[in-house]
Parts: structure tokens; C-alpha cells; sequence
């Protein structure tokens, strides 16, 4: 499997980044092993989303919980 991914950032501010219905986009690159990268693959089917939904909500969680501390 031949993964590439690229990242590029236009037009952010860290603040508002994790903010819901901010117009700012960052898009993050990830490096990953080829059989994580598949596991992860595997996962968001078996939940029905994609991998850019579950890393999403790993994240808003992770965020969420920090907020608690």
C-alpha cells in the first residue's frame, strides 16, 4: 500500500482550530506504518466512518478530556 500524505497549513489560528463550525482548516500529516495505517483502515469500516472521522473524535476527546484537568 503506497501512502503519502502532505501537510499544509492556510489561514489558521491555533485558537479556533478545535473550535466546532470555525471556517479554518489545517490539514496535519501522519506517519504511520503501512500495517497501522491498514489497521486503522479497517477499524473506521468496521465503525462506518472514515479515517479522518475517527481521528477527529480521538482528538476532540483527547481535547475534551484535557479540558476537564
Amino acid at each position: 500500500m503506497n501512502l503519502s500524505l502532505a501537510a499544509e497549513t492556510r489561514n489558521t489560528r491555533a485558537e479556533k482550530t478545535s473550535m466546532p463550525g470555525s471556517d479554518d482548516v489545517v490539514e496535519l500529516g501522519l506517519l504511520l506504518s503501512a500495517k497501522r495505517a491498514e489497521e486503522l483502515i479497517a477499524l473506521a469500516r468496521r465503525r462506518g466512518s472514515s479515517v479522518a472521522q475517527l481521528l477527529r473524535g480521538l482528538i476532540d476527546n483527547a481535547l475534551a478530556a484535557e479540558s476537564f484537568n
